[in-house]
């Protein structure tokens, strides 16, 4: 597509509660966002709403075309065919829906899908935390733990696409039962439901907190609550947070020894909670790794933020369409 539309790309961050949709042009700004809770009725409802999105955002920025649409997405997707497979926490989907196909027939134009922290990563190496970077890993901490890798300027996805499933790593094979069947995964020890979990699991067996004060409703403690009295000096929380970054920095010593990135993002609503993560994370880094990927390596908050899911998307549809557009990274 040529012209004014291919400097503009429309940006959707699908997930299990919220639909995100912008306008997103060639140099990674956003000139227009909108926020909708995620339809429940399936695959076909959420290409209605974001069509009407689209339409809504076009009205706001004068945008009448785009060079193409990016959807990140949760869960494994065949980026070559627009495919996603079994998507978590999204309701009405089946195990395999050819999504990318169905919103350009609606919306008559080309459309890239991703994983959502495949989309993140290259969203930062475009214009976050890692811009200038070729080799750069990106991790998300939040509800569950993901991540994508840059390699030489281009996305690796694997032999099936599905590289970069951090959250199932396994760092304790003696540890907990994660919701993919395994023990001890990266995700049930360090993400942000694992340390509420934990810590509702403290508070049960009675042990001394300021999280008690929740006890009536212990549903209600969340990673934000640990964070919270951890800012406030609460030893349990505290020792929750050491522990989460200490797992989160073993792992990412173990894939600097592999990978040898230049920089290391770390995102996702977990990493907002600053020193509470960086400091065991930063400190398990430096006793496990070599002393050369040590010095050389930058682990690096992300840049991006709450738009990371649309600027990478839009990041598929200026960078992803090819291996030469990728490289450009």
């Amino acid at each position: 597509m040529g012209g004014a539309a291919a400097g503009f790309a429309l940006a959707v961050d699908l997930g299990g509660t919220k639909l995100l949709v912008g306008i997103v042009d060639r140099d990674g700004r956003v000139l227009a966002r909108k926020r909708i809770v995620t339809p429940r009725g399936g695959p076909d409802a959420v290409a209605l709403a974001i069509g009407a999105l689209a339409r809504e955002l076009s009205g706001v920025t004068g945008v009448t075309g785009t060079r193409g649409v990016g959807v990140a997405v949760p869960g494994p997707t065949d980026h070559d065919h627009g495919v996603i497979y079994d998507p978590p926490n999204l309701t009405g989907w089946g195990q395999q829906t050819a999504f990318g196909p169905m919103l350009a027939r609606t919306l008559g134009t080309p459309v890239f899908v991703e994983n959502d922290a495949n989309a993140a990563a290259l969203g930062e190496a475009w214009v976050g935390a890692g811009q200038g970077v070729r080799d750069l890993v990106y991790i998300t901490v939040s509800t569950g733990i993901g991540g994508g890798v840059i390699l030489d300027g281009q996305l690796y996805r694997g032999a099936d696409g599905t590289a970069g499933e951090f959250g199932h790593i396994i760092v304790d094979p003696e540890g907990p039962r994660c919701h993919c069947g395994n023990r001890g995964c990266l995700e049930a020890l360090a993400s942000g439901t694992a340390i509420a979990r934990q810590a509702r699991e403290a508070v049960a067996r009675g042990d001394r907190t300021t999280l008690q004060n929740l006890a009536a409703h212990p549903e209600e403690i969340t990673a934000q609550s640990v964070a919270d009295a951890a800012v406030g000096g609460d030893p349990l929380a505290l020792e929750l947070y050491r522990r989460a970054g200490t797992y989160i920095g073993t792992f990412l010593s173990n894939l600097l020894a592999i990978l040898n990135p230049a920089v290391i993002i770390v995102g996702g609503g977990v990493s907002k909670t600053g020193d509470l993560l960086f400091r065991p994370l930063h400190a398990a880094i430096a006793a496990r790794v070599y002393p050369k990927p040590a010095l050389q390596v930058r682990v690096v908050p992300a840049d991006l933020g709450d738009d990371v899911g649309i600027v990478g998307a839009a990041a598929l549809v200026f960078h992803g369409a090819s291996a030469r557009a990728r490289r450009s990274l």
